[in-house]
């Protein structure tokens, strides 16, 4: 009996329409995502958001995956920063931990009309430890898929939700 019950509440929401993740607005079908510029001195960064956004739309919104130029929807944005930062020192003057900060702008952009539906800005400011194997590679790469994750959430939240949340 205890087996039975999620099935049955599975078949219950597949049933009734029911679909998991952030929707497209109306008359919206599928999203696209450019490459975004990089106004940072970073080389590459871009195609790393890029590559996080990918994910994080595939993980999060319940629509198609589709080349921009074929998309209802378009992410565009681009890298606004990227910096490392010197962090703490041990007794001897040692640097032990470092960091860096990474920025970006995005915009969701309606693209049969060339309205921009929604702005976003997002950064993340983090460090690692440089004893670590591959930290700054590793705190890279958390920072740009958290950055990626709050872009698509920012995106594609309905409004009148975001409006009743503040």
């Amino acid at each position: 009996m205890r087996a039975a019950a999620p099935i049955a509440v599975a078949a219950l929401l597949a049933g009734c329409g029911y679909k998991a993740g952030l929707t497209l607005p109306e008359g919206h079908h599928s999203v696209g995502i450019e490459i975004f510029g990089n106004d940072s001195m970073e080389r590459d960064v871009e195609r790393e958001v890029h590559a996080a956004l990918s994910r994080s739309v595939r993980e999060l919104v319940h629509a198609p995956l589709s080349a921009p130029d074929q998309a209802d929807l378009v992410i565009d944005g681009r890298v606004t920063e990227f910096r490392r930062w010197a962090g703490i020192r041990g007794k001897r003057n040692v640097l032990l931990e470092s960091g860096m900060t990474i920025a970006v702008e995005a915009w969701l952009e309606d693209r049969a009309s060339g309205e921009r539906v929604r702005s976003v800005l997002s950064s993340r400011r983090i460090g690692y430890v440089l004893a670590e194997e591959n930290g700054e590679r590793k705190a890279r790469e958390r920072a740009v898929s958290y950055i990626a994750e709050d872009v698509v959430l920012e995106l594609f939240t309905p409004a009148a939700q975001m409006e009743g949340d503040s």
